[in-house]
C-alpha cells in the first residue's frame, strides 16, 4: 500500500525467524508430529524417527521453549494446549511450511445413503449416527445458531422439540420452514449451504437439510464432473467440533502458533466468543501465517471470551472466572469464509492486527432480529470490544457482508492504520460507544455498500463515540456517506452519557460518496467541539449533513451553518480508479490536491509522536509521495 510494508513484513520475518531460533537456543525440545510415518505412536517419544500419530498426544509434552513440528497432512482433532511459556521460552506451534497443514473440526462421514426418488436424481438421504458427536459439547445439528448471550442450546430439532421462541420466529413464515443449525457439509473440499425448506434441497445442487426428526440429512448434490459419482465414492465431510485449536486451560501465556490450515467448526455465536481459534484469553501470543476459514461463527477469538463465566463450555471450574487477555499479535493470516465473523475479541488490551488478509467473513448472511436466534450484532470481518491500546494496521479487509472493521464498546488509544478496506456491507470502518482518544488514518475504504436502512454504506461511521481524529484517509465510491458520525443513545461511558464530541475531520481525500461528504451531528450539550477542514472533497455529491435536519448543504453554507471546513478544497481528481480485484488505483490527482496544507496531530492524550505527515509539505490523502503524474500502484500488500 506504499506504506513501507515490505519493511515491515520484512521485520516481522526476521522476529519470527529469530525467536524460533530462541526457542531451541533456550534448550527446548522439538516434537514431532507425523501421522504418515510408518513408527508414528502417540505413546512414543516424538522424535523425529518415532514421531506422535496426533497433535493431541503433543499437547500432554510441550511445555516452556518446545516446538511442536507438525507433519504434512489432515488432522481431525482438536488441539488443546494445557501449557504456555515464558517471555524468552515461549511454546511454538509450527506446521510444515506450504500450508501442508489441515486441522479440521469435520470428519469423513461415509452413512449409507439412499436416493431419494427417480425425479430428483443427485438427492440423496442417509442417517445421523449419534456416535458422530460422541465427546461433542453438543450435536450441532440438533441446535439452532444463536448470536446472544442466553439460550445456546435451543433445539433446531426435533420440530415436536421447537420452544416458544421457535414457534414464534416460524409463524407466518412459510410451511416446512425449519431453522438453521450449528453443523456445516463440504464435498469434494467445498462447502454446501443449509437451507431452511426442503423445497429447496430438492430444487438446487448443491444444498442440503436436517429433516423433522433430526436423526438424518436430505442431501443435494453439486452439479459437476464428479455428478456421476455416487455419493459413497466422494469425500463428504461432515463439522462434529465446535473448536479446532483451543487451550484446555485459561489465560496461557506465551504461544505461537504459526503455519496451520484451520476449517471446519460448529462453532456457536457470541456470547461467550467461541472462535474456531481461540486464544481462551491467554496472553502475549503471536498467531501468524494460518489460514483459518469456514467456522460457523467466528474464526478466532483473540481476547477475554466472555464476561459471563458460567456460560464457558468445556471449561475447569477454577477457570470460570474472569480473565484478561493481553498484547497479543494476530498477523499475516487469511481469515476468511467464517460463518459470522472473522476475528473477534471482547477487552483485548495491546492487540496487534495486522497484515492480515480478511475475506467473504458473514458468509452465512446472517441478520440481526431477522434470523432465528440472532438478537445481537456481531458480523464483521474484524470486531473488537473494549480495545484499548488496540492497533489494526496493513490488513486487507475486503468482500464481508458485515462492517469491515468495528470497535464497540471502548477504544482508548485505538488506532486503525494503513488499511485497505473494499467492499463490505454496512460501515468500511465502524467506531461505537467510547470516549477515546482514537486515530483513524492513512485508510483506503471504498464500495461499502447498505447492510441494512439503518447502515446504508459509510466509509467511515461512529455513534456514540468521541475523541477520534480521522486523518489522510480516502473515503471514495461508498453508497452513503464518506464519514458519518452521530448520537443515537444514553447510554453510559465513565458513568456519563454518552456523546459525539471532540471529532476531528481532517486532511482527507473524500471522493464520489453517494450521500454527502461529511455528516457530523450540530454542535449541542452531547456533541461539541467536532471540526473539520482541510479535505479535498470531489464535485460529484459535494454535500454536507444539514444540522436542522433538511436537505444536504453545499459547502458555502455549511461553512456558514457550522464554521468548518473553511480551507477545504472541492475538485475532482483528473482521474481514480480503484481496482478492487488486483488491489491496484491509478490516480492523477487535480492541483487542490497537490496543494500543502497545515498538518494536524493526533487526538490529544494519544501516545506516540510523529504518527502523521509533518513538515512544509503535508498533502491530503494516504499518500505523501503523490505528483503531478498519472501513477498506477498496487495498495497492498
Amino acid at each position: 500500500m506504499r506504506f513501507a510494508f515490505a519493511c515491515l513484513a520484512a521485520g516481522l520475518l526476521s522476529a519470527t525467524t529469530n525467536l524460533a531460533a530462541a526457542n531451541l537456543v533456550s534448550g527446548g525440545r522439538v516434537l514431532h508430529v507425523d501421522q504418515s510415518h510408518p513408527q508414528a505412536d502417540d505413546a512414543g517419544d516424538g522424535e523425529s524417527t518415532r514421531p506422535f500419530l496426533t497433535i493431541s498426544a503433543a499437547t500432554l509434552r510441550a511445555g516452556a521453549g518446545d516446538t511442536v513440528y507438525v507433519h504434512p497432512g489432515v488432522y481431525r482433532e482438536h488441539i488443546a494446549p494445557v501449557r504456555g511459556g515464558s517471555e524468552n521460552a515461549p511454546v511454538t506451534w509450527q506446521a510444515a511450511p506450504g500450508h501442508r497443514v489441515f486441522v479440521r473440526g469435520s470428519e469423513v462421514w461415509q452413512p449409507a445413503w439412499q436416493p431419494l426418488d427417480d425425479e430428483h436424481p443427485g438427492v440423496f438421504t442417509a442417517p445421523l449416527d449419534d456416535t458422530l458427536f460422541a465427546g461433542a459439547v453438543r450435536n450441532p445439528y440438533r441446535t439452532i445458531v444463536n448470536i446472544s448471550s442466553k439460550l445456546h442450546n435451543l433445539p433446531a430439532r426435533p420440530a415436536a422439540s421447537f420452544s416458544d421462541a421457535t414457534k414464534e420466529w416460524l409463524a407466518g413464515k412459510q410451511p416446512g420452514r425449519l431453522p438453521r443449525t450449528l453443523g456445516q457439509l463440504f464435498v469434494d473440499g467445498q462447502p454446501l449451504r443449509e437451507s431452511e425448506t426442503r423445497a429447496e434441497v430438492l430444487r438446487v445442487p448443491g444444498t442440503w437439510i436436517v429433516n423433522e426428526t433430526g436423526d438424518g440429512l436430505v442431501v443435494h448434490f453439486p452439479i459437476s464432473s464428479a455428478s456421476a459419482t455416487p455419493p459413497a465414492q466422494r469425500l463428504v465431510e461432515l463439522t462434529v467440533r465446535d473448536r479446532i485449536f483451543a487451550p484446555a486451560k485459561r489465560g496461557l501465556k506465551h504461544i505461537i502458533v504459526r503455519g496451520f490450515v484451520f476449517e471446519h467448526a460448529a462453532n456457536q455465536g457470541p456470547f461467550p466468543q467461541l472462535g474456531a481459534v481461540s486464544l481462551r484469553s491467554g496472553k502475549n501470543w503471536i498467531v501468524e501465517d494460518n489460514i483459518i476459514r469456514h467456522a460457523k461463527t467466528i474464526g478466532i477469538d483473540a481476547g477475554s471470551e466472555t464476561y459471563s463465566v458460567g456460560d464457558l463450555l468445556a471449561t475447569n471450574e477454577t477457570d470460570r472466572r474472569l480473565i484478561i487477555s493481553a498484547n497479543n499479535i494476530v498477523r499475516n493470516n487469511e481469515i476468511t469464509d467464517n460463518g459470522l465473523c472473522g476475528l473477534a475479541a471482547w477487552n483485548c488490551s495491546g492487540l496487534v492486527v495486522e497484515g492480515n488478509r480478511v475475506e467473504r467473513n458473514n458468509a452465512l448472511g446472517f441478520r440481526p432480529k431477522v434470523d432465528h436466534h440472532n438478537r445481537w450484532e456481531e458480523h464483521a470481518g474484524i470486531k473488537l470490544h473494549g480495545a484499548t491500546g488496540a492497533r489494526i494496521e496493513q490488513n486487507l479487509v475486503r468482500d464481508n457482508d458485515a462492517h469491515g472493521i468495528w470497535i464497540d464498546n471502548g477504544f482508548t488509544n485505538a488506532r486503525i492504520t494503513r488499511n485497505v478496506i473494499l467492499a463490505n456491507a454496512g460501515g468500511g470502518i465502524v467506531m461505537e460507544l467510547g470516549n477515546g482518544p482514537a486515530l483513524i488514518d492513512h485508510n483506503i475504504i471504498a464500495f461499502t455498500r447498505p447492510y441494512s436502512s439503518y447502515y446504508a454504506g459509510d466509509g467511515i461511521y461512529g455513534h456514540d463515540s468521541s475523541g477520534i481524529t480521522i486523518a489522510h484517509n480516502l473515503s471514495y465510491a461508498n453508497a452513503r456517506h464518506g464519514v458519518h458520525f452521530r448520537r443515537i443513545s444514553d447510554r453510559k461511558i465513565g458513568g456519563k452519557p454518552a456523546e459525539a464530541s471532540r471529532l476531528s475531520v481532517r486532511n482527507n481525500l473524500l471522493i464520489d460518496n453517494a450521500a454527502t461528504a461529511i455528516n457530523l451531528p450540530p454542535n449541542g450539550l452531547r456533541s461539541q467541539d467536532n471540526t473539520s477542514d482541510h479535505n479535498v472533497i470531489s464535485e460529484r455529491h459535494a454535500l454536507f449533513s444539514n444540522p436542522g435536519k433538511g436537505p444536504p448543504l453545499s459547502i458555502d453554507e455549511w461553512r456558514k451553518t457550522t464554521g468548518r471546513d473553511t480551507s477545504s478544497v472541492i475538485e475532482n481528481p483528473r482521474s481514480l480508479i480503484l481496482r478492487p480485484h488486483t488491489q491496484e488505483i491509478e490516480y492523477f490527482p487535480g492541483q487542490a490536491a497537490l496543494r500543502p496544507i497545515p498538518a494536524t496531530t493526533a487526538p490529544y492524550g494519544f501516545p506516540g509522536s510523529k504518527l502523521l505527515p509533518s513538515g512544509d509539505r503535508v498533502l491530503a490523502g494516504p499518500w505523501q509521495d503523490i505528483d503531478a503524474h498519472n501513477q498506477r500502484f498496487f495498495l497492498w500488500p
